[in-house]
């Protein structure tokens, strides 16, 4: 696998509607063992809803704030869990191909 030099949390994820269909988070269906999310404390079945202050009400939001951040970068990741919301620090890995 090659390093594409872009930030990744080392998450499968789909994104969560609410009860009117409009996205509303990104659900973590799985987090790499070891990963930095696993590593943060971050594991399936949180709901991410923001990275370092910015929303991420879909999947392709998240992918965006993470597009204009570094591996290496410690971000603050805002999430839900089982109904109460938290935020966690996570050392960005890099994205491989």
């Amino acid at each position: 696998m090659a390093n594409s030099g872009r930030a990744a949390l080392g998450i499968t994820t789909e994104t969560v509607a609410d009860a009117s269909g409009q996205p509303a988070g990104v659900g973590v269906v799985a987090a790499k063992p070891g990963g930095p999310a696993a590593q943060a404390g971050i594991r399936a079945g949180d709901i991410i809803l923001a990275v370092e202050g910015k929303t991420t009400d879909s999947v392709t939001a998240l992918q965006s704030v993470l597009a204009a951040l570094k591996p290496g970068n410690q971000v603050r990741v805002r999430l839900s869990r089982d109904g109460t919301q938290s935020t966690v620090t996570a050392t960005l890995g890099a994205l491989t191909s």
